[in-house]
């Protein structure tokens, strides 16, 4: 492909760009662009009310409330291991119980 070709398609590409005004980094879609600035740069930071912890995600604080401050446990039917997070009994069933 020719050169010029070349270019043409990337000035196009990177026109469509979302550019991040705070570092440069780009993205092609705008809720790329709007996760990546609530994430890297604490524009969106939810508290914990019981410890202060912060998270850039509503469902990342839940998961943390409910594992590590509403003591929710997931018992093994199989063993009877106990875990405070549902993926990591799924983990264990998969992993250990071969389920």
């Amino acid at each position: 492909m020719p050169d010029d070709v070349k270019m043409n398609m990337n000035m196009t590409i990177n026109e469509k760009m979302y550019p991040c005004d705070q570092c440069g980094s780009s993205f092609v879609h705008k809720k790329d662009l709007v996760n990546h600035i609530n994430a890297k740069h604490d524009l969106k930071k939810l508290s914990c009310t019981y410890c202060s912890k912060s998270f850039s995600y509503d469902r990342a604080l839940k998961r943390h409330i409910r594992g590590v401050h509403e003591k929710q446990v997931f018992v093994c039917q199989y063993c009877s291991k106990r875990f405070g997070y549902y993926d990591n009994l799924k983990r264990h069933v998969k992993n250990i119980h071969k389920q």
